[in-house]
């Protein structure tokens, strides 16, 4: 497993990239109910107690139905803890006002999405570019910036594609390089290299760990034990809790 020291964080920081975020979960629950089960059977994530430091690298790992996607969805501000108390970066996320909610999920963190979520009518560059222009940078200097990030992925050839001309794995990095145009200081990614590769996959998990040595938390949810052996820490979940 690596490691990596304070000195080499910083360093990594120091080179354009905002410090990544820390976070401390205390006593966290959201609760689900089960779609046709048992009417009092709930789902979700309970009493979770965790603290991830800035600059770290975490892998989550459970059995499917876990609580692994509510975890990262709760600390991306995507979904509001039923109790309990979720601080990224000193703000406490489960009693934020909206629009706090909104700057943080267009500032500081990037989600990738276990089914990518692209827009179908715009083509790759555009998918990518996409939250750099709603978060102010002009078309030219965006569309610029996710061309970096597809020649990195050694996909700089389908920068003019449609989402339906691409393969899963393709969509899927598509999607971590849409997750990183704005350059968080956050970054969450459920299952990213899930439907990849051995080659592609390894990229791919090469990049989260250069955006790690930048300075950026990573948090990533995977099953595989080759990816959680690149991080820091790894966090398991078992019905909803920390084992």
């Amino acid at each position: 497993m690596t490691t990596r020291t304070r000195s080499q964080a910083q360093a990594g920081t120091s080179a354009g990239q905002q410090p990544g975020v820390a976070i401390r979960l205390r006593d966290v629950t959201r609760r689900y109910a089960v779609p046709d089960g048992d009417p009092a059977a709930v789902a979700g994530i309970f009493d979770v107690d965790l603290d991830i430091g800035g600059g770290d690298l975490v892998a989550i790992m459970g059995p499917s139905g876990s609580g692994k996607t509510t975890l990262l969805n709760v600390i991306a501000a995507l979904d509001r803890a039923d109790a309990g108390k979720v601080e990224v970066g000193g703000t406490d996320l489960a009693t934020a006002a909206a629009s706090v909610l909104s700057r943080f999920r267009r500032d500081t963190v990037g989600v990738v999405f276990q089914d990518s979520v692209l827009i179908p009518e715009l083509d790759v560059v555009g998918n990518i570019a996409m939250p750099a222009m709603l978060a102010g940078d002009n078309r030219r200097r965006a569309a610029r910036r996710a061309r970096e990030l597809l020649a990195r992925l050694q996909l700089a050839s389908l920068h003019d594609r449609p989402p339906g001309k691409l393969s899963g794995g393709q969509r899927q990095q598509v999607a971590l390089a849409r997750a990183l145009v704005n350059r968080p200081s956050l970054l969450l990614a459920d299952e990213p290299t899930g439907s990849l590769d051995s080659a592609s996959g390894a990229r791919l998990v090469a990049l989260l760990e250069e955006v790690n040595a930048s300075g950026t938390t990573v948090i990533l949810v995977t099953h595989d034990d080759a990816v959680a052996a690149h991080a820091h820490r790894v966090v398991r979940l078992l019905d909803g809790r920390l084992r």
